[in-house]
């Protein structure tokens, strides 16, 4: 079945992940939004969890944990681990939020009105930190939730999965080992 909270846009050629970003952020209606790279997974139950960090209103970018932004090694190796694990974490009811000065837009969830003080989004911005130092300007806190965990490969190519359950298959990144970080 159709989802009508879902909006489809097609394009000719690849206009890299800010000018992807910023057209479907022109066509959405939301007063929420939420950036996700197509190379990130998240585990079920994850977007109303990430959404409702904004409800504060200080806070005007809300990222999650990442396997890049931690630090340690080998949590989990296969996807239905990373789900597991992703999970857990959810569930245990860490609402922690910490102020971040870099943050990881692989996944990132803003408020419109903090779009709209942000101005747009360029490839630069990605790469530096600089849209999270926009939004810290304009007044409002950039935070990470500390609860909240995805998997972001970073430009790897992935392994397509053959046979099993579903959740058992292994998603493997090219050149880089999958959960070789371990959140703070």
């Amino acid at each position: 079945a159709r989802n009508p909270h879902v909006g489809l846009l097609r394009e000719e050629s690849n206009l890299g992940f800010a000018a992807a970003c910023s057209r479907g952020l022109r066509t959405a209606v939301s007063d929420m939004v939420v950036l996700l790279s197509n190379d990130t997974v998240v585990p079920r139950g994850f977007l109303p969890e990430l959404v409702e960090r904004l409800e504060e209103p200080s806070i005007g970018m809300v990222v999650p944990m990442t396997n890049g932004a931690a630090r340690g090694s080998g949590l989990y190796q296969t996807y239905g681990e990373f789900l597991r694990f992703a999970e857990e974490r959810m569930d245990s009811g860490d609402g922690r939020l910490v102020d971040v000065d870099v943050v990881d837009l692989s996944c990132v969830a803003l408020r419109r009105e903090v779009l709209q003080q942000g101005g747009s989004l360029d490839d630069a911005m990605f790469e530096n930190g600089g849209y999270a130092r926009r939004v810290r300007h304009a007044g409002h806190r950039v935070v990470c939730a500390e609860g909240l965990f995805v998997h972001h490969f970073g430009h790897a190519s992935l392994v397509t999965p053959q046979g099993g359950d579903r959740e058992e298959r292994e998603y493997a990144a090219v050149g880089s080992g999958v959960g070789s970080a371990v959140p703070a």
